[in-house]
């Protein structure tokens, strides 16, 4: 299992760095990865383009997708709902252990 743990914008400036990242922690072909969204205060058409490459397993991206945060997230939970996304996305509140995160200059 992967689990990584993103804050601030997902959009076009951090998306790019945001795939090489999980492309590289999911290189060993997780069964699972976890993302939690709890800390994402804005999404653009590239971070749901993301979630998309990642519930397709495309891109090298690897694992089963997780959605975590989300519930709580108004920014995300629009979103994710104008995008038909959030009844597919495996949604809980919180995740308790997050292992990972990526670092964004």
């Amino acid at each position: 299992m992967c689990v990584v743990r993103l804050a601030g914008d997902l959009d076009l400036a951090t998306t790019p760095q945001l795939t090489s990242y999980l492309r590289e922690q999911t290189s060993t072909g997780p069964a699972h990865l976890v993302v939690d969204l709890a800390e994402v205060r804005f999404m653009a058409s590239t971070g749901i383009n993301l979630i998309l490459t990642a519930m397709s397993n495309a891109e090298g991206v690897h694992g089963r997708l997780h959605l975590t945060g989300v519930t709580d997230n108004r920014v995300v939970v629009r979103v994710l709902e104008l995008c038909g996304l959030l009844p597919a996305s495996t949604s809980t509140k919180t995740s308790t252990n997050c292992s990972t995160t990526p670092d964004h200059d």
